[in-house]
């Protein structure tokens, strides 16, 4: 929390001192999370460790707890909006008297010794902006932060007002051959999700001869010697030169129609869209899966279930016997299916969330990390860990 000069007095004439909460950095590598919960109303007090927020990133749901009793002014959020780290959250009264060393910001009433905090605090660039900045060929530290921090908006502003092409350190595009072998193939994609991708694929007998990704400088590498040849509109050259293969390279933390849409594109030019089951995935007797549909490692599916295309089985998630999965699905990482479930197409299982024996969810639910689905879903429904009681249509927005 930051706390701003006002002061007041409580009804006991307790003297309070106003602040604004902000949202936490919750993971190293998000510059952004979901308000999932609010635990607070305007006007409302509220006791110690009584939940403020629950806020969820890509990876897990946290609970924001108050750190000492106190009473809402204000709430600048809504549930289910996405904000920065660091963007208000809510202005709320805290006793003036509040040991700073015990809570979770400074008061700035005190104008020299925050001016001395906010002069010795470290700028902090989070991974994701480091490597925009990387494909983009900004030098991060030229990126000017916002509120102490570097995000990849603050890299991609920069880039844009810059004006210049991106600089390409030095590597160039590979070189296209006049023709390409059976065995050769090509990941559409250059993110992390693309990395996991090609690690899967260890094993199976194909060689990547380079991703396509638009929003990435050509030249630039994506996973060791594999390096960005350029966007989609080679794919007609490539096809044409004999390349067949192709991996879809992107994810989707939240929604799967990007991912759609890709293997659309590619199955309408014609290339050939293989499964994987990475080294360390098991994939159980008379069980199969669906065109571009990836067993990442540690993934676990049981026997005789049935697996569409496109779907993602993340790291160490679980799909029990006799289970049916739709196209265009994402199982998160340690989400996990019992047996005799029913998945519709479109559907993401957030991490660690579960769907229990013989349950079933519509076409594009979203499931969040952690929640328990133990009743059946209608399609568009959206279930948090603060609404499993009272899940909601999907909106497009989602």
């Amino acid at each position: 929390m930051t706390a701003v000069r006002e002061t007041s007095n409580d009804a006991a004439g307790v003297p309070l001192r106003r602040a604004i909460a902000t949202m936490p950095r919750l993971n190293a590598n998000e510059d952004e999370a979901r308000i999932v919960e609010i635990g607070i109303a305007e006007g409302e007090d509220f006791e110690r460790d009584q939940l403020l927020f629950t806020i969820e990133t890509t990876k897990a749901a946290n609970e924001v707890l108050a750190p000492c009793a106190g009473r809402v002014e204000r709430i600048r959020v809504a549930k289910d909006e996405m904000h920065a780290v660091g963007a208000p959250l809510c202005d709320v009264w805290l006793p003036a008297d509040a040991p700073a060393d015990m809570l979770d910001f400074t008061w700035t009433d005190a104008p020299s010794a925050a001016a001395e905090a906010k002069s010795d605090q470290a700028v902090q660039i989070s991974a994701k902006a480091r490597m925009r900045a990387a494909q983009l060929g900004v030098a991060i530290e030229a990126v000017p932060p916002e509120g102490g921090q570097v995000r990849v908006a603050d890299v991609e502003r920069y880039a844009a007002e810059a004006g210049a092409a991106p600089a390409r350190a030095g590597a160039e595009a590979p070189a296209l051959r006049t023709r390409y072998a059976a065995t050769d193939a090509l990941i559409v994609g250059g993110s992390g999700h693309a990395r996991t991708v090609i690690d899967a694929m260890r094993g199976s007998g194909f060689a990547v001869i380079g991703a396509l990704d638009a929003a990435i400088v050509p030249g630039t590498p994506v996973a060791g010697d594999i390096r960005v040849l350029g966007d989609e509109s080679l794919l007609d050259t490539l096809y044409e030169r004999g390349l067949r293969t192709a991996f879809v390279g992107v994810g989707g933390a939240t929604s799967n129609a990007a991912r759609r849409r890709l293997f659309e594109r590619l199955v309408a030019r014609g290339f050939h869209l293989p499964p994987l089951v990475a080294e360390t995935a098991y994939l159980g007797a008379r069980s199969t899966l669906g065109p571009a549909t990836y067993l990442f490692p540690g993934a676990n599916v049981g026997p005789d279930v049935q697996i569409g295309a496109n779907c993602i089985v993340n790291q160490n998630a679980v799909v029990a016997h006799d289970s049916i999965v739709a196209d265009h699905v994402h199982l998160a990482p340690n989400a996990v299916v019992a047996g005799a479930c029913r998945i519709g197409e479109g559907a993401t299982l957030g991490m660690c969330a579960t769907l229990l024996y013989g349950a079933a969810i519509g076409a594009n639910c979203l499931v969040h990390n952690n929640v328990a689905v133990t009743h059946d879903l209608p399609d568009g429904t959206v279930l948090t860990l603060a609404d499993v009681k009272r899940p909601r249509a999907r909106s497009a927005s989602d």
